[in-house]
């Protein structure tokens, strides 16, 4: 009776402890919508009124946007303010998590020496984090399938931080996959060396066995 009783008190214990963990360890229903990105809205000078782009617009605008300034609440890739008067058309996107503005960014795809991201000051949530970036060098397309009257680039595919893939038509060179490529070959004439020494070793051993029992 008391090993029955011990027994049942040890497995509503565990069970007790697995509801806790549960409900300390699971998302809030309350946050699960605030969890991730839901909407960037776009706005412009030259454009009428604002763009909201959400996942139902499709995944790939939906992350070129996102991408455009997902990586710019670092400190990482910080740039020196520049002349206003070089950027060009200025564009302000804002993240939205569920029903609340979250960040706020100014793009500038024109700007003199490649495209710039100033995220000001101000933000939507409260914080004060003003800092001038440059932005990636795909930043002219995306805005332009996102609505923004841009020139369509075709020379830039994709573009990271500072940086950007260009289209060529010339077979890019693998040093590395070259080299082992080389050592691949090497490998086989050492091997067929080798095979032909042991074949040569084999016979002359053969015939000073035969020359032996002579």
């Amino acid at each position: 009776m008391i090993r029955e009783n011990v027994r049942r008190f040890v497995t509503g214990a565990a069970l007790a402890l697995l509801a806790v963990t549960a409900l300390l360890t699971g998302p809030s229903p309350a946050l699960a919508d605030d969890a991730k990105p839901t909407a960037v809205i776009l706005s412009g000078d030259d454009l009428d009124g604002s763009v909201e782009i959400t996942e139902e617009d499709g995944d790939e605008l939906f992350d070129a946007m996102l991408s455009q300034v997902s990586w710019l609440t670092g400190e990482n890739g910080r740039a020196a303010v520049p002349d206003r008067s070089t950027l060009g058309p200025k564009y302000t996107v804002i993240i939205r998590y569920g029903d609340k503005d979250r960040y706020a960014y100014d793009l500038y795809p024109l700007a003199e020496g490649g495209p710039r991201a100033f995220r000001p000051g101000e933000q939507p949530d409260g914080r004060a984090t003003e800092a001038w970036f440059f932005g990636r060098l795909n930043m002219p397309n995306a805005l332009r399938l996102a609505g923004a009257p841009l020139p369509e680039t075709t020379d830039v595919m994709t573009g990271g931080i500072g940086g950007g893939e260009r289209i060529n038509e010339q077979q890019a060179v693998d040093p590395a996959g070259d080299l082992f490529a080389g050592m691949g070959g090497l490998r086989g004439m050492l091997a067929v060396n080798v095979g032909v020494l042991l074949l040569i070793t084999g016979g002359l051993a053969g015939i000073a066995f035969l020359a032996r029992r002579r």
